[in-house]
């Protein structure tokens, strides 16, 4: 929520600030781009983050009315960038700070920030990523007006749009975008399933998982061959595994543990390998499968749990949902682990 704090700053000290950097987030709600209080804003997300959509939503609202901005996207997920990126991101700051007279001008410095723009727009063309190589110039010829002059750039900026490439991108970009904003409603129908069986959704776990197609969404988060693919693919399976977790959560509440388990095994598998959360939905899984008295289900989570990297030793200890599983010399182990 930090980018969302940030967004609120200008009003809770009560005037203009010269600028805000949001990470992975954008605006706080309810608040417009043109409301926003800040000289210029730099919006920083990961392209498999689960906030991209929103962020690209963004600078196209902040085109129509908002500050002077700049959106850097990263290979990456919900998380800080390097420091590379966070760099630039204030270097940006620094030179619209020049353009609006809020610090003296420094061609030397302007030319140097313009010029990572420059140097990564080359690095794109060369790899054949022709839109991000046009999307740098443009935002390379933004920032250097009134600052430094860039003569040849519009004219390089028309001949990469030309590009079939950039044709294509565009197409893969807009069908990319058509099968995020439809993929929601397609595992809501799949949980149907689980919502309806009667025996409490356990037996139809696998089907929701071919339903919404996770075998195939981990092939391409593996391997697709565009990173733009790779990352939808990452950030339809979060969204899957989120609700799922969510959904589950509630039921627990409710009592209806059997439900409640099968939401958690769907979240399980929709979850990518590595996650921080991944850890978690083994533990919670763990807490359910004791409470419904299968033992060995429990010891067997909360081992993955440990093994995937969970290490909180007070919750193993002290949680009431792992009362039946604490007296076991398996649970011991796992705790000494």
């Amino acid at each position: 929520g930090g980018a969302r704090v940030a967004s609120l700053f200008p009003r809770a000290v009560g005037r203009e600030i010269a600028g805000i950097i949001g990470c992975g987030a954008g605006l706080s709600t309810g608040l417009a781009p043109g409301d926003l209080g800040a000289a210029a804003f730099v919006g920083l997300a990961g392209l498999a983050d689960f906030n991209y959509a929103e962020m690209k939503a963004l600078d196209l609202a902040m085109d129509a009315s908002g500050p002077p901005h700049r959106f850097l996207f990263f290979e990456g997920r919900h998380e800080w960038p390097g420091a590379a990126v966070c760099s630039r991101a204030a270097a940006w700051l620094e030179v619209e700070a020049m353009k609006g007279g809020r610090r003296p001008k420094d061609e030397a410095l302007a030319r140097a920030v313009v010029g990572r723009e420059l140097d990564e727009a080359a690095a794109f063309e060369s790899a054949g990523r022709v839109f991000w190589a046009a999307e740098r110039l443009e935002a390379a010829r933004r920032l250097a007006e009134g600052v430094c002059d860039l003569p040849d750039v519009a004219v390089r900026i028309e001949a990469l749009k030309g590009r079939p490439e950039y044709a294509r991108f565009l197409a893969a970009e807009k069908k990319r975008d058509r099968r995020s904003a439809g993929f929601r409603d397609e595992f809501g129908r799949a949980f149907g399933a689980l919502e309806g069986d009667e025996a409490g959704g356990g037996a139809a776990v696998g089907l929701v998982l071919r339903e919404a197609g996770v075998g195939l969404l981990k092939k391409e988060a593996r391997g697709a061959k565009t990173v733009e693919d790779r990352s939808l693919a990452s950030r339809l399976l979060f969204d899957m595994s989120f609700a799922a977790q969510a959904r589950a959560v509630d039921l627990y509440r409710a009592g209806d543990l059997v439900r409640a388990a099968a939401y958690l095994d769907v979240a399980i598998a929709a979850c990518e390998e590595g996650l921080a959360r991944e850890p978690g939905l083994h533990f919670d899984r763990a807490c359910v499968a004791a409470l419904l008295g299968d033992k060995k289900r429990a010891l067997d989570f909360l081992a993955s749990a440990v093994a995937k990297g969970f290490d909180d030793v007070a919750a193993l200890e002290t949680d009431p949902d792992l009362a039946s599983v604490r007296d076991t010399d398996r649970f011991r182990e796992l705790v000494k682990k």
